[in-house]
């Protein structure tokens, strides 16, 4: 004799069912960790594309570009205009695009300028860099921005450097 019910009982559904809710309470801890760190990478990313296109630039236009980054307002700005010059846009004139909310930025080559302060990155039509903050110290040419969690200012979770501000190459550290 031939059996023709199809389908599933109530039991499989069941067993079903109790087996995705444990892969799900396993899996919640690190989608909440991934998500997390992707407010920090798509931070450090945005900063990277800004020094990037200020350096496509300042080669291609043969105009120094400089990245602003407003550490109290967490946000940034490209520039155009001469190193130092009145040609650059005030502060309150420039489009400034903000960082996540999630995420709390510091500058300099040891992570150390807080919120105080005013961070630039200066691009030249050479293709290298410059920030104005070391100059004449042993940290002259150090670039280095640090993406932080609100709770945790100590371990940055992602930095975005200059690995020499002869070449002015931009790259991004977890």
């Amino acid at each position: 004799m031939v059996r023709t019910d199809k389908g599933f009982t109530l039991i499989e559904l069941m067993v079903v069912v109790a087996v995705l809710g444990v892969v799900a309470i396993i899996a919640m801890p690190n989608l909440n960790s991934w998500l997390r760190k992707s407010d920090y990478r798509e931070a450090a990313q945005a900063a990277l594309g800004a020094m990037h296109r200020a350096r496509d630039r300042a080669i291609n236009e043969n105009t120094p570009y400089r990245v602003v980054i407003d550490l109290p307002g967490q946000r940034f700005s490209l520039q155009s205009g001469s190193y130092p010059g009145p040609t650059w846009p005030a502060p309150g004139d420039a489009e400034w695009t903000d960082f996540t909310r999630a995420v709390v930025v510091r500058g300099g080559a040891a992570c150390d300028l807080t919120a105080e302060t005013i961070y630039d990155v200066n691009y030249f039509p050479n293709g290298t860099t410059k920030d104005g903050f070391y100059e004449g110290t042993a940290d002259e040419g150090r670039i280095n921005l640090c993406f932080f969690a609100p709770d945790d200012l100590v371990t940055p979770r992602f930095q975005v450097a200059v690995d020499s501000p002869m070449t002015g190459r931009a790259f991004v550290r977890d």
